[in-house]
């Protein structure tokens, strides 16, 4: 018997408290059972201590990775879902083949913001925090920096092979997982007591971004979010902004992978910098094009009808 009373659709909290609860049990089984297959595969020194260089070390960090995302994602989502007795395709608005106008629109609308995403981080690594917190701030830049170590680490492949699991790992799962916690459930849930769309898409994109715990990936993130969830509330579709988080990871994932298979010879880490001011012109009147033709041609229907 499924304990409906957990999921009462007049009490967000309720269900925000739910989720939340399972996301924590699923995250810490899955953890666990990921770090026991790699100590298995690999041995307990390699995947209880990242070294960098070492592919054993980074195919179990990948194996930890992928069980983490599961378990704190992706899983819950569809748990919760089953729970609530509701359909997942229907719940999570997935039922409908996205329009393939909109695809397209949204893939340009991604293009032409990726140099803001740049400047935003350039901005975000800038910002200092008083003198009373600087052993905080001091916390954060190891933290990140460490951060990028291991994604580096990991993302620096030549195999075919590991870029399509780091694919899989870094671009399909949080596509998936992430969007169907914070647009498709968040966004749902948050609607019953915020009746603003535009103000429920930013609290969601200030979630979104904030519980990635990389301050300074914190404003380009927060960008991220914020366009994702317009994209969903104009196309009243979760597989439009599911591809575009699916495309803005996959870029990083594929530039990583040809530029160590040697198919490009642009450093990843400094693709994009020292755009000129007339791109970002040109670029900011195609994105109010597409914003205007994305308004125009959204949906009529009602994004939540609970």
């Amino acid at each position: 018997m499924k304990p409906n009373f957990l999921f009462n659709q007049d009490n967000p909290w309720k269900q925000i408290l739910t989720f939340v609860s399972l996301m924590l049990v699923f995250a810490i089984a899955f953890s666990g059972v990921s770090m026991v297959i790699s100590i298995l595969i690999f041995g307990k020194d390699l995947t209880t201590t990242f070294q960098i260089g070492d592919p054993n070390s980074h195919a179990a960090m990948r194996i930890i990775q992928t069980g983490s995302h599961l378990g704190l994602f992706l899983v819950p989502a569809l748990f919760f879902v089953y729970l609530t007795n509701s359909s997942i395709k229907k719940y999570y608005h997935i039922d409908k083949s996205p329009d393939i106008q909109q695809l397209i629109m949204s893939f340009f609308l991604l293009i032409l913001s990726l140099p803001f995403i740049g400047l935003l981080y350039e901005w975000n690594m800038k910002m200092i925090l008083p003198d009373f917190l600087k052993s905080i701030e001091n916390w954060m830049i190891e933290s990140e920096q460490n951060a990028k170590e291991v994604t580096e680490a990991l993302l620096s492949t030549e195999k075919f092979g590991t870029y399509f699991f780091n694919l899989f790992i870094f671009a399909i799962l949080p596509a998936l997982g992430e969007e169907f916690v914070f647009r498709g459930f968040l966004m749902k849930v948050f609607a019953k007591k915020i009746k603003n769309i535009h103000l429920n898409i930013f609290l969601v994109s200030i979630l979104f971004s904030a519980l990635h715990l990389q301050f300074f990936g914190f404003l380009p993130r927060l960008f991220l979010g914020i366009v994702l969830g317009y994209l969903y509330f104009w196309s009243k579709n979760l597989w439009i902004p599911i591809f575009v988080h699916f495309l803005n990871n996959g870029l990083t994932v594929t530039v990583y992978y040809l530029f160590n298979a040697q198919l490009i010879h642009s450093n990843p880490d400094t693709i994009g910098n020292n755009t000129p001011n007339y791109i970002y012109l040109i670029n900011l009147l195609a994105i109010v094009g597409i914003v205007f033709w994305f308004s125009k041609k959204q949906n009529s229907q009602a994004l939540f009808t609970d």
